[in-house]
């Protein structure tokens, strides 16, 4: 989405407060409602973990990026889903730990062929999946992505508590100034959680989505008024 911010851990390059150098930030489950309760701006938020897996049906099969994710992940990403193609996680599959799937269209169309995938049982890690959806976003027809509870997935991958990746969209911020401010708070509040130097909150990645759509779209708009000054000359 447009108006969306992404946060992973990278390593340390300064020692700080008894803390060695080089060492590994671990986002964590705890840090979304951490954030989510710290900032008015944060709308829906979603921890995020990925792995690699073979998934087969039948005698198809294929690798693919497994994301353990949280409900909110379908509005942060805009995915889309038709009638007749499921629903996308929701609070009970994570609550209940349910061995539950969501396909992007490629991996369907690879898996299943012109068969409707929804309903039917998938194989991954030596586990059975219940595919209960697929994304018909268009912008992912070349993305082989497969959508799993992010509770299962920490169990599946051994992970405790450890998130790859916090992904979250946030609302009232319209200017460039306003989304680059924001997120260099949301650094600095997780570096003093993570008792991070300072002078080294670098160490904490940020994609920050709004900021790059507020830019284009600024961009855009300079050459809308050019080419209508061209016109009207």
């Amino acid at each position: 989405a447009s108006n969306s911010m992404m946060l992973w851990g990278g390593r340390t390059t300064m020692p700080y407060k008894g803390l060695k150098a080089y060492r590994k930030i671990t986002l964590t489950n705890d840090l979304l409602p951490y954030l989510k309760n710290h900032f008015t701006e944060i709308d829906k938020i979603s921890g995020e973990v990925d792995r690699s897996s073979t998934i087969s049906f039948g005698t198809e099969n294929g690798n693919y990026q497994i994301y353990g994710v949280q409900p909110d992940y379908q509005i942060i990403t805009n995915m889309t889903f038709a009638t007749g193609n499921g629903r996308f996680l929701n609070n009970r599959d994570l609550e209940m730990d349910r061995k539950v799937i969501v396909l992007s269209k490629k991996v369907a169309k690879s898996l299943f062929k012109e068969v409707n995938p929804v309903g039917k049982w998938i194989k991954m890690d030596g586990l059975t999946f219940q595919v209960i959806g697929v994304d018909m976003k268009t912008s992912n027809d070349n993305e082989a992505k497969c959508y799993i509870p992010m509770k299962t997935a920490q169990k599946l991958y051994s992970l405790g508590n450890e998130v790859n990746n916090i992904n979250f969209s946030v609302r009232g911020l319209v200017t460039k100034e306003e989304n680059d401010d924001f997120g260099q708070k949301v650094r600095e509040v997780l570096g003093r959680e993570l008792i991070v130097n300072p002078d080294d909150l670098n160490t904490i990645g940020l994609w920050n989505q709004a900021s790059d759509y507020v830019q284009t779209m600024g961009i855009f708009s300079t050459l809308n008024l050019f080419v209508m000054f061209i016109g009207i000359c």
